[in-house]
């Protein structure tokens, strides 16, 4: 039933550095995919097929996710999910003087995702999770997904990975799946104390998440300070941005329709 269906698996994120990189190169070195791109490849660019398995990630689209769930039923996401103190202090190997990403695209993405929790192709996973115990995540992961053919277990993909340099580089290089970077806000409490003043709604993502129980963790965090608030990948707001956004997911997901349909 599924061989020949055209199965794509999309890999979305809460964020920039949420783990969208090590979940497809775990994807494409551990279990049998027929096509997928090399590093990163928004959905709306990759060709439509009709037969095999193909995996591509792209971590800001999730917002695209329930219309294009609507248009296209073999189509999966994959949500990946992490702590958002760990989210804003995360360094990219191409900037590593500067924090990379806020909690502005964070908020932004959990309102599409939340949307669709429930919803039976859209499937969340956390980066602490898949890290900490890969192969319980692949075996989640195989539940929901069936038709996946296993090659090699998580918790070895670095044995079989072949990555692009950028692969490499977001990853900080190949290695083993391992936790050391859970928790390193700790290190940081200026720039989460920053991000938390300017963003509060993240607190409620914290405990939806179970990463907090309440809110009574924030009695460590210094005084804020707004140059510690700053981001590699600047923060976009107002009506205006929300609005150039909503009118770009109709127009991406009505044309991913159409491709679909002409198929």
């Amino acid at each position: 039933m599924f061989k020949n269906s055209g199965i794509h698996i999309h890999i979305v994120g809460c964020s920039p550095r949420s783990g969208t990189t090590l979940m497809q190169e775990m994807m494409v070195a551990c279990y049998r995919i027929d096509h997928h791109c090399e590093h990163e490849r928004s959905l709306f660019k990759e060709k439509i097929r009709f037969g095999g398995v193909t995996c591509t990630k792209h971590p800001h689209e999730v917002q695209y996710a329930g219309g294009a769930l609507r248009a296209n039923k073999n189509l999966y996401f994959i949500y990946m999910v992490r702590d958002p103190r760990d989210v804003v202090v995360s360094r990219h190997a191409n900037f590593p003087g500067a924090y990379f990403t806020g909690l502005d695209f964070y908020l932004r993405a959990e309102r599409c995702a939340s949307r669709l929790a429930d919803h039976p192709r859209f499937i969340v996973v956390r980066y602490e999770d898949l890290v900490r115990s890969p192969d319980s995540v692949q075996e989640f992961l195989e539940r929901r997904l069936p038709f996946l053919e296993r090659l090699h277990r998580f918790s070895e993909f670095h044995l079989h990975a072949k990555v692009s340099q950028d692969s490499s580089q977001a990853l900080n290089g190949v290695r083993p799946p391992d936790a050391k970077s859970i928790g390193g806000w700790r290190n940081h409490l200026p720039r989460v104390s920053a991000q938390l003043r300017k963003f509060p709604a993240a607190n409620d993502v914290l405990i939806r998440y179970g990463y907090e129980q309440s809110t009574k963790w924030t009695e460590i965090l210094p005084p804020a300070n707004d140059q510690d608030a700053l981001s590699v990948i600047s923060e976009r707001e107002g009506l205006k941005n929300a609005f150039r956004m909503k009118w770009k997911v109709i127009r991406r997901t009505s044309r991913y329709w159409l491709r679909l349909k002409a198929k």
